[in-house]
């Protein structure tokens, strides 16, 4: 089983799975974490903290953890924007398909040795294209999972947000692209 802590910013405190329902603002979420990670067995070893916090411009983001460098085995780090206006923004459906692509850069970092993590880091910060491709494969991988349909929810949340697409167009698939993998996903089988 996935070893997941949630840790709440607002009361200071770490909470085990079992104790989400303690936590008003992730109580919710608890069930649909767990749904989304039933569809990334591969991940049933690693370590992933999910963290709730303020972040500017993001409602969720993926990463290894700050010292992954000096660990044996990588441990990750999901983070939900704890402001509102996130909070609120998606359906769970729609919650379920970000948090789904969030997991599927995890499985993306497993798949690479710390020398392509540093190298994913520093291209993905400077260099849009690269961003492009590590987002494109990511979708991708969680299309690949069965998280397609969710994706394409939150995505959409994500495009009435013109303000938030904003920033997001050019980098990532729009729901109409993604719509369009799926379906040639389901041609393949």
């Amino acid at each position: 089983m996935v070893k997941i802590l949630i840790i709440s910013f607002l009361f200071l405190s770490t909470i085990s799975l079992g104790q989400l329902t303690t936590n008003k603002q992730i109580a919710d979420k608890s069930e649909l974490i767990q749904a989304v990670l039933e569809h990334y067995p591969e991940l049933d070893s690693t370590k992933i903290k999910v963290k709730v916090k303020w972040m500017c411009k993001r409602s969720m983001a993926a990463r290894p953890n700050a010292f992954f460098l000096f660990q044996k085995d990588n441990s990750y780090v999901v983070v939900i924007n704890k402001r509102k206006k996130f909070q609120n923004m998606y359906t769970n459906n729609g919650f379920s398909g970000i948090l789904g692509h969030e997991f599927a850069h995890i499985v993306d970092y497993e798949s690479k040795n710390d020398k392509e993590l540093i190298s994913l880091g520093f291209n993905y910060l400077f260099n849009k294209s690269y961003r492009k491709e590590v987002e494109n494969r990511t979708d991708s991988i969680a299309i690949a999972h069965g998280l397609g349909n969710k994706l394409v929810k939150g995505v959409e949340t994500q495009y009435k947000h013109k303000k938030y697409w904003k920033r997001k167009k050019g980098v990532y698939y729009t729901p109409s692209k993604l719509r369009k993998l799926i379906k040639q996903k389901k041609s393949k089988l």
